[in-house]
């Protein structure tokens, strides 16, 4: 039973690709080299049933050059970059910082790896306050905020003496 759908299916594989095949024409307008090869391969391997058409370039629209925002776009997009560095920058170093506390105040790690926990629940958490306020356009106010809280908050870990 098994040989009579092999045999079946290898006869039905063949006949689909003649007639597939007789479609492509020998000489078709294609543009690029890739799509002669993809044309090539489908009449050889029997990809054709995959393939439910060839499309051209002239199919899709132009999508145009790339904007060019000048230089105030590429200090923006610097801006971007040091704002994520510097956040998670901060939070990713913790590390350094757990390794000197449990020297310097002779703790077990496990009383001091909650700060590093509590700092990235914090991210996430206020993230979604302040995610809503930059997508409202409060970005200048959110920033500032968010600088003058970090900044408080270094100053007053130097104060901390347990």
């Amino acid at each position: 039973m098994n040989m009579d759908r092999d045999a079946s299916t290898s006869a039905m594989d063949s006949s689909t690709n003649q007639t597939l095949a007789s479609r492509i024409p020998d000489e078709p307008p294609y543009e690029t080299t890739k799509e002669i090869a993809e044309a090539v391969t489908d009449r050889d391997t029997g990809l054709d049933r995959v393939v439910s058409r060839i499309t051209s370039r002239s199919s899709y629209p132009d999508p145009g050059p790339p904007p060019d925002g000048g230089l105030q776009a590429w200090v923006q997009a610097l801006m971007g970059h040091l704002i994520v560095f510097n956040t998670w920058g901060y939070i990713i170093s913790f590390g350094v910082f757990q390794s000197y506390y449990i020297t310097a105040l002779n703790h077990p790690p496990s009383d001091i790896s909650w700060v590093g926990s509590v700092q990235i629940f914090l991210l996430f958490f206020v993230g979604t306050f302040s995610g809503r306020a930059t997508d409202y356009g409060l970005f200048r106010a959110t920033f500032a905020l968010g600088s003058f809280f970090l900044i408080l908050g270094v100053f007053m870990t130097s104060l901390c003496t347990e």
